[in-house]
C-alpha cells in the first residue's frame, strides 16, 4: 500500500513534544524510536546435565536435576543413583531459610479481638476484585454452616511484616480478598445494630473494625484495623467501615465499559436525579457493589429465611477459622506469593506477573511502580489494563515467532533477575496503558495549556481527539491495537498520528467489508515488521496502511455488493451509515440545557468537568476554555506524569508531564449517557455502535398482498402513477446498503414492522427516534418529505439513496482517484 501524499511534514522531536504539551521522556533519536522489545530473547540450554559426581551437587539445584531426570527417560537404578547421591550432601552445606515463621489457626473473632493483629494490604498487591459472584459464594458457605451448626475453614491468609516491631503492621500476601469481605460483613452487622439501636453490640463490632491509640504509649495511633492500598482506604473507610453505604453510586468512565460492554443500563439523567454519584475507578466500584450485594442478600435471608442477623455473624465469628501464616521477610513473601498462586488461585496471569516483576525491584521503585500500576488498572478496568502486556507481546512475536509458543508470564519473566530490563517492562506497560486510556477518552494534549497554540496545531488536536471517537466504534483488533499504541508511543507528532489514525479507521473497515481473518492478521503484521525496523520511518510504517488504488477501488466495490447485509458483520455497517451521516447525526451532538444554579462549589463543578464527554469540534468557544482547565488543574487521582522515570525525585527528567484526567468518553459497547457540565449548562449526547443496529426499508420476505410488490402505487396527493418494485428488483436490492437502515437498539428490531408497509415503518422510524438521531438517511425514507420518502421508497427512492450513501462514504474515506 502507499501514501497517497508523501510531503509530510516530520517535526523534531523537541517541538512535537511542544505540541502537545509535553517533555521528553527518555533520550531519544529523531523519531523517539525506542526498543523496549529488544534484548528480551534468552537462550535456554540445550546441552544436557553433566554426569553428577559425588557430594557435587549443591541443595539449591537439587530440585532442577529432579526435574530434569524425571521428565526425562531416566532408568529407575540411575534415580535410585541420584537419590543416594543426594542424601550423601555432606553437612557443612548450608540449609536453606525456612520461608515461615509462624503459622496459626485462628477463628475470625479470635483474629479480630486481638490488639497485635491489624492488617495493610502493600501496594504491589492486586485491587479488590471480587465481584458477586464470590461473595455470594462465601455467604452461601457461611449459612449452610451455620444452618448445619458446623464449623468452616476459610483458608490461608498469608502475611509478613516490615520491620520486627510487634506494633507493626502484617503486610497481606494473601487473602486480601477474603480479609476485605469480611470486613465489609462486620462494617454491615456495626450499620445493622445502630439501625436496632443495640448499642452494645455497635460498640462491640467498632472495635472490632477500628483500634484506639495507647494512651501509655506516645507513638500509639488509632487506625482502622484494616487498611486497604492508598488508593482504595479513605473510600473503603468512609462508605464501607464508619458508615456502611451512605449514599449511591454508579459506575462510570473508561473502566465501566470494559467491566460489561453490553450492559444496558440507565441513563446518567435518571441517576443524577436518585443523588447517585460516579465511579471512575474499578476497584471503588468492586467495594461498593459487593457492598450494596451484602446488605440486600443479608435483608432477603432474614426477611424470607427468618434469619437470626445477630446469631448468624456470632456462629461466623466463633466457628468460622482461618490459618494465619507469618513469612520470614520481604523476599520470601514475594516467593510464597508467586507459589501459593501459581497453583490455580483465582489470579490472572498478569497479576501473578506483576508479583514476580516487583520482587526484583528496589524498595522506592517498587512502590513508584506499584502505584502507577494501581491507578491504570482502576482507570482502564483490570481487562484492559492486562490485555496491554498481550499487546506488547504480540508485537514482540513478529521478531521473533517463538514468543507465540510461551504465555505473557513466560515471555516477561525471562530475564526477571535483570532490574533495568523489568523495570523497562513496567515502563512500557504503564505507557501503553496511558495511551490507550487517552485513545478511549479520545483527549489529546490542549495547545492552551502550553503557551504555543496556534490555529493550526489546535485544529490538528481537535482532529485527532474527533478522529479518536471514530477509532472507538470500530470492533476490537488486537494486532490493530497493539500497532496503533507502539506507533504512538514512539511518535509524538499529532499530525502523524492523526493521519495513522485516519488510516487504520479505513483500513480496518475495508478487512471488515472482506471478512477474511488471515487477510487482516496479515496486514497489521506487515505495520508491525515496518514499525519495529530500525532506523524507524514513520512514513514507512503509513505505507503499509494507507489504501493504494487498488484498495479504494475494492473498497468500492464492496460498498456496491448486493449481499452486503448479510456478508458484513452488523458492526461494520453501524460504522459506515454513522460516518455517512457525519456530524448532522446526533449519535455526538451537543444540546444545550438550563443553566444551573449559581453558587455551586469549585469542587463539584470541576468534578463535573472531568466527566465531560470529547466535545464536539464545533462547539462554543466556551469549551476550549474549559478543556484548558481540565488539562491545567490537578485534582485527587489525577495522573501527573507519562511514565515517570524512578529518577523523578533526584531532580533529573520525570518523564512527559501531562495531565490525563478522568473523563467519561467512552468506547464502543456504553450505554446511552447524557453527562452534565454545569458551570456551562451543556449537555453531551453520545449514542455507540452497541446501542444501534441495522435494518431492512424493504424487507427481505414481503408478504403476499403486501404494497412492496406492487409494481405500480398511485400517489393520490400529486394525482400521478410512478414505478415501484418488481420482484427481480426486489431480490436484487434487498441486501445492498441503499436499503439498509440505522436505528436506536433499545427501539429497533420490531417483529411487528419487519415486514410492514413503507407507512407503517415510516411512522415507526419517527417513534423511535431515528429521524431525528440520523436526519440524512433515516430521516430522509421516514418524511414524506424527505428525499427517500417522497415516493414512499420506490425503486428510484432506493437507487438514489445508495448512490448517495456510497458518494458520502467514499468522501469520508478519500475513496475517489484524485
Amino acid at each position: 500500500m502507499k501514501v497517497c501524499n508523501g510531503n509530510v511534514r516530520v517535526s523534531s522531536f523537541a517541538k512535537r513534544c511542544t505540541l502537545i504539551g509535553t517533555k521528553p521522556r527518555r533520550p531519544t533519536t529523531s523519531h523517539a524510536t525506542f526498543d523496549w522489545f529488544s534484548g528480551f530473547k534468552r537462550e535456554m540450554p540445550t546441552s544436557e546435565i553433566s554426569p553428577i559426581e559425588p557430594h557435587t551437587i549443591l541443595l539449591e539445584d537439587t530440585p532442577a536435576i529432579l526435574d530434569h531426570h524425571l521428565t526425562t527417560e531416566t532408568s529407575q537404578p540411575e534415580l535410585a543413583h541420584l537419590g543416594n547421591l543426594i542424601m550423601q550432601i555432606p553437612p557443612n552445606v548450608p540449609r536453606p531459610k525456612r520461608d515461615y515463621l509462624e503459622a496459626r489457626q485462628m477463628s475470625i473473632y479470635q483474629l479480630l479481638d486481638s490488639e497485635d493483629m491489624k492488617f495493610d494490604i502493600p501496594v504491589y498487591q492486586r485491587p479488590y476484585s471480587w465481584q458477586t459472584k464470590q461473595m455470594f459464594e462465601m455467604l452461601q458457605d457461611f449459612y449452610k454452616a451455620y444452618m448445619a451448626k458446623q464449623e468452616y475453614f476459610l483458608g490461608a491468609i498469608v502475611t509478613t511484616r516490615a520491620s520486627e516491631d510487634p506494633r507493626a503492621a502484617f503486610q497481606v500476601i494473601d487473602g486480601q480478598q477474603r480479609l476485605t469481605s469480611l470486613f465489609m460483613m462486620l462494617g454491615c452487622l456495626h450499620d445493622w445494630a445502630g439501625s436496632q439501636d443495640n448499642e452494645g453490640l455497635q460498640q462491640r463490632v467498632w472495635r472490632m473494625l477500628h483500634l484506639q491509640a495507647d494512651p501509655l504509649d506516645d507513638s500509639s495511633k488509632s487506625r482502622y484495623r484494616l487498611q486497604l492500598r492508598e488508593g482504595d482506604d479513605a473510600f473503603f473507610q468512609q462508605n464501607v467501615l464508619k458508615d456502611f453505604l451512605p449514599k449511591d453510586f454508579y459506575f462510570s468512565g473508561v473502566a465501566a465499559q470494559s467491566d460489561n460492554p453490553t450492559e444496558k443500563t440507565e441513563s446518567i439523567e435518571s441517576k443524577e436525579l436518585t443523588g447517585a454519584e460516579a465511579l471512575d475507578q474499578e476497584s471503588h466500584w468492586r467495594l461498593y457493589s459487593n457492598a450494596s450485594f451484602l446488605r440486600t442478600h443479608l435483608r432477603k435471608l432474614v426477611e424470607s429465611q427468618g434469619l437470626n442477623l445477630q446469631d448468624f455473624m456470632f456462629h461466623v465469628l466463633r466457628n468460622c477459622y482461618l490459618v494465619v501464616m507469618t513469612a520470614r521477610d520481604e523476599d520470601a513473601s514475594f516467593r510464597i506469593f508467586s507459589t501459593l498462586n501459581s497453583r490455580g488461585m483465582d489470579l490472572s496471569e498478569v497479576d501473578k506477573l506483576k508479583a514476580d516483576l516487583l520482587q526484583v525491584l528496589e524498595p522506592s521503585q517498587r512502590i513508584l511502580y506499584s502505584a502507577q500500576w494501581a491507578e491504570m488498572e482502576n482507570l482502564l478496568g483490570r481487562q484492559q489494563f492486562h490485555n496491554v502486556f498481550s499487546y506488547m507481546k504480540g508485537l514482540a512475536s513478529v521478531l521473533d515467532p517463538a514468543v507465540n509458543n510461551c504465555s505473557v508470564l513466560e515471555y516477561f519473566t525471562r530475564q526477571q533477575e535483570n532490574a533495568h530490563t523489568v523495570s523497562q517492562i513496567i515502563q512500557v506497560g504503564l505507557d501503553y496503558s496511558r495511551i490507550l486510556l487517552q485513545l478511549r477518552q479520545c483527549r489529546w494534549g490542549n495547545p492552551e495549556s502550553t503557551g504555543n497554540a496556534t490555529d493550526e496545531v489546535a485544529q490538528v488536536l481537535a482532529a485527532l481527539n474527533e478522529q479518536c471517537r471514530h477509532i472507538n466504534m470500530l470492533e476490537e483488533d488486537n494486532d490493530r491495537l497493539a500497532v496503533t499504541l507502539e506507533f504512538f508511543l514512539q511518535v509524538e507528532d499529532p499530525e502523524l498520528r492523526l493521519r495513522f489514525l485516519r488510516s487504520a479507521e479505513a483500513l480496518s473497515l475495508l478487512l471488515g467489508l472482506m471478512g477474511d481473518a488471515a487477510l487482516k492478521a496479515e496486514q497489521w503484521r506487515e505495520a508491525a515488521k515496518a514499525l519495529l525496523s530500525r532506523p524507524l520511518d514513520p512514513l514507512a510504517v503509513l505505507e503499509t496502511i494507507v489504501l493504494s488504488p487498488e484498495d479504494k477501488a475494492l473498497f468500492l466495490s464492496r460498498l456496491d455488493s448486493k449481499d452486503l447485509s448479510v456478508t458484513v458483520d452488523q458492526r461494520t455497517l453501524i460504522h459506515l451509515l454513522l460516518r455517512a451521516e457525519g456530524a448532522a447525526s446526533e449519535w455526538q451532538q451537543e444540546q444545550i440545557v438550563e443553566d444551573v444554579e449559581e453558587g455551586v462549589e469549585e469542587e463539584d463543578s470541576l468534578r463535573s468537568d472531568q466527566q465531560l464527554d470529547g466535545l464536539d469540534d464545533k462547539s462554543d468557544s466556551g469549551s476550549s476554555q474549559q478543556e484548558a482547565v481540565v488539562f491545567e488543574v490537578a485534582v485527587a487521582g489525577s495522573i501527573k506524569a507519562l511514565t515517570p522515570s524512578p529518577d523523578a525525585g533526584n531532580g533529573q527528567d520525570g518523564g512527559i508531564q501531562t495531565s490525563l484526567q478522568g473523563t467519561e468518553q467512552a468506547h464502543h459497547g456504553s450505554s446511552l449517557e447524557s453527562n452534565r457540565f454545569p458551570s456551562k449548562g451543556r449537555e453531551i449526547r453520545s449514542y455507540f455502535p452497541a446501542q444501534l443496529c441495522v435494518e431492512r426499508i424493504m424487507p427481505q420476505h414481503a408478504p403476499e398482498g403486501s404494497r412492496w410488490r406492487k409494481t405500480k402505487v398511485y400517489d393520490e396527493a400529486e394525482g400521478t402513477e410512478s414505478k415501484y418494485w418488481y420482484e427481480v428488483q426486489r431480490l436484487f436490492w434487498q441486501g445492498k446498503l441503499g436499503n439498509l437502515v440505522l436505528l436506536p437498539f433499545e427501539e429497533a428490531g420490531g417483529s411487528a414492522v419487519a415486514s410492514a408497509d413503507y407507512d407503517v415503518k415510516a411512522a415507526y422510524y419517527k417513534e423511535c427516534g431515528g429521524e431525528s438521531m440520523f436526519p440524512n438517511f433515516t430521516g430522509a425514507v421516514s418524511s414524506p418529505t424527505g428525499r427517500y420518502g417522497r415516493h414512499k421508497f420506490s425503486f428510484e427512492d432506493c437507487q438514489s439513496r445508495h448512490a448517495d450513501l456510497v458518494d458520502m462514504i467514499a468522501q469520508t474515506f478519500q475513496l475517489y482517484d484524485d
